[in-house]
């Protein structure tokens, strides 16, 4: 009886040991499967990644300020054309006057210049909404803003960022902010046919 119950017990065992090894060797070829999807990108790729990062930045902090945070004197209206009916505007928009164009506060001549910078920066989709919500619009052959646009506060974008490859075409940035609440969060940077774009506004 007790050589039967010591060949069941090391049965059990040799069945158990196998079973263990089963799955060590299935989490094994699980973890050298998951290995082989990371993407490894290429120096040139990491190249063209970071420019195009610094870039998409920049124009994003460039977008923020001129569509929240720019300040426009609509009290006197000295940025402004004058209207045919003084202080009141027909269509709810005032013109800029052609000293503000080109300036260093205002670096655009058209509103097809700042609507470039928009579709420069971010995906098609993202791109459309921002310039139908936008408060330029053509007026009389100058740049036409919104009556009573009344500007954000400024935040800090930052020039510094880390990158996480995932794919050829996708991109995770994360722009390290030292001041004014730490990080931006992850935002994807997407390949596109014009190169690559943000998937939305960081602010």
């Amino acid at each position: 009886m007790n050589n039967r119950i010591k060949t069941t017990t090391l049965a059990f065992l040799a069945v158990f040991a196998v079973i263990i090894t089963a799955a060590v060797l299935v989490s094994c070829d699980r973890n050298t499967e998951g290995e082989h999807e990371v993407f490894q990108p290429t120096a040139n790729f990491r190249a063209e990644v970071e420019a195009a990062a610094t870039k998409l930045i920049r124009n994003n902090a460039e977008v923020f300020r001129v569509f929240n945070t720019i300040e426009f004197d609509f009290a006197e209206l000295s940025h402004f054309r004058r209207e045919p009916y003084g202080a009141l505007s027909a269509d709810g928009y005032f013109t800029l006057r052609d000293e503000v164009l080109g300036s260093a506060a205002f670096p655009y001549k058209s509103v097809d210049e700042i609507f470039a910078l928009v579709r420069e920066t971010y995906v098609e989709a993202v791109a459309d909404v921002l310039i139908a919500d936008s408060i330029y619009k053509e007026r009389g052959g100058g740049v036409g803003v919104r009556a009573g646009f009344e500007p954000v506060a400024q935040r800090t974008h930052a020039t510094d960022f880390s990158l996480t490859f995932v794919s050829e075409i996708l991109v995770l940035l994360e722009e390290n902010i030292e001041t004014g609440g730490g990080n931006s969060g992850e935002i994807k940077m997407l390949k596109t046919e014009s190169g690559w774009r943000l998937e939305k506004l960081m602010d």
